[in-house]
């Protein structure tokens, strides 16, 4: 694997902690080669005078990678992709053959085994800005493979991954967490780990320079120190968080007295728009979504939909719900026996597409069949005639034909689902009832006096 910043490649041996001495990031751990980096101003500290086990008390996360000023940082599910590099195949020259992209991402040539298993074998795609791409295939087809080679979390056998200088990947996962014993507003500052730090300094400045006394040389390096740190403030917008907040969590749905509750208040659905919340914060160029309907009820599902449809972010939705699809997807990217191919419109158009496409090509098939069928013929009544320097002109003549690309390979469909149930007898009228239910886990209680009755 390689990495090209520009018209410039380079080994990109370090990403694997063997080729230069490694840190591991304050607060955030080691976990092997993969999660160490070099020093970063990453910490875990308070806005607003805080200490950080007040406004984090189960703040946590890991380094996937880092190169350079380059990193990947996973806080529990959400992962947030800053990439400035385009990323090669070693197997590839890095000043020719691939091209480059102004915006999204473009995968050329993409391979990935597992084990055995060729899960990827020639995967070729691409999205663009105001592009909602959706990514679809049976299960175990390496639809969230490809989300994750992406964001380089995992890397291709073979290809090229091709993304825009200084790019930033926002990836939400199929099982979205979020730190429950956080306040809403607590949780959307999770994100900005660079300005807590430079607050957590400014603090820690401001007040030794209340308890430093009279001592003028330590107060001449504290406020130097101080300015050097209000600098910092300005260049991240430190000052400017609050406002982003406020207009975000305005945009998810959230009022201004949901900010103080406990993120374990609240539903499934609502946790999922924190989440989406914390990425679109980072100002992402490119959007990953896996599964963003899981656990999801059809109100949260509707203005899911809609808000993204709204947006002009390109963005790769992986999702079995086709309803979703079709209202905010305008490509699909299907991958099918490794190999990927693009359609444009929504789901619908695209399952009418390749209905069509598939049964042109199984015409097209059985007529190269029986032209196929009738030349053996002949070559077969050629050769028991007393003919066999045409026959085996001829034969040959087949054999080629058979082996060029003018040959029409019989179109793949997947075998048809179908589903058996036990006869039982019929039942009565009504089939169930419930009466009085009440259940939780551990403190929290899910329904009480729960009262149902479902009829046939």
């Amino acid at each position: 694997m390689e990495v090209a910043v520009g018209t410039f490649a380079v080994p990109c041996t370090s990403l694997s902690g063997t080729a230069r001495s490694t840190n591991v990031l304050p607060g955030f751990g080691s976990g092997g080669a993969a999660h160490r980096a070099q020093k970063a101003p990453v910490t875990r500290v308070a806005l607003g005078g805080r200490s950080s086990s007040q406004l984090f008390p189960a703040f946590g996360g890991k380094l996937l990678r880092n190169h350079g000023t380059n990193w990947v940082q996973k806080t529990n599910r959400l992962q947030i992709l800053c990439a400035t590099v385009e990323k090669r195949s070693a197997k590839k020259d890095a000043t020719g053959g691939a091209g480059s992209v102004s915006s999204g991402v473009r995968l050329e040539g993409i391979k990935k085994i597992f084990k055995s298993n060729v899960v990827l074998e020639n995967v070729n795609w691409e999205v663009k800005n105001s592009q909602r791409v959706g990514l679809v295939g049976d299960n175990g087809a390496g639809k969230t493979t490809q989300l994750q080679i992406i964001t380089g979390e995992i890397e291709a056998d073979d290809g090229v991954v091709l993304l825009p200088k200084n790019c930033k990947v926002a990836y939400l996962t199929q099982e979205f967490e979020v730190v429950m014993s956080r306040t809403v507003r607590e949780e959307f500052y999770s994100v900005y780990t660079e300005q807590i730090a430079v607050q957590s300094n400014l603090d820690r400045v401001e007040k030794e320079l209340g308890e430093v006394g009279e001592d003028m040389d330590r107060i001449q390096v504290l406020l130097e120190e101080l300015a050097s740190l209000q600098a910092q403030a300005e260049a991240v917008d430190l000052y400017d968080i609050d406002r982003r907040i406020d207009i975000m969590m305005n945009n998810m749905g959230f009022t201004p007295d949901m900010g103080e509750r406990l993120v374990e208040s609240f539903s499934g659905g609502w946790q999922m728009r924190m989440s989406l919340g914390k990425i679109l914060l980072q100002s992402p160029d490119l959007l990953l979504l896996d599964e963003p309907t899981n656990h999801l009820d059809l109100d949260t599902v509707e203005w899911l939909e809609n808000y993204l449809k709204e947006q002009d972010i390109p963005m790769v939705v992986v999702s079995h719900d086709r309803a979703f699809l079709d209202q905010v997807c305008n490509r699909i990217v299907e991958t099918e026996r490794g190999v990927a191919n693009t359609w444009n419109g929504n789901y619908t158009a695209f399952v009418n597409q390749k209905k069509s496409v598939t049964t042109a090509q199984f015409i097209a098939w059985e007529r190269q069949q029986k032209e196929l069928a009738r030349q053996t013929e002949m070559i077969n009544r050629l050769a028991g005639g007393g003919q066999s320097g045409r026959a085996a002109a001829a034969k040959k003549a087949l054999e080629k034909l058979k082996e060029s690309e003018d040959i029409i390979e019989k179109p793949f469909v997947a075998k048809s689902r179908s589903f058996r149930f036990p006869f039982q007898e019929r039942s009565g009228q009504i089939v169930c009832r419930v009466n009085n239910l009440t259940h939780g886990y551990d403190d929290k209680q899910l329904f009480k006096d729960a009262c149902l009755e479902v009829e046939r």
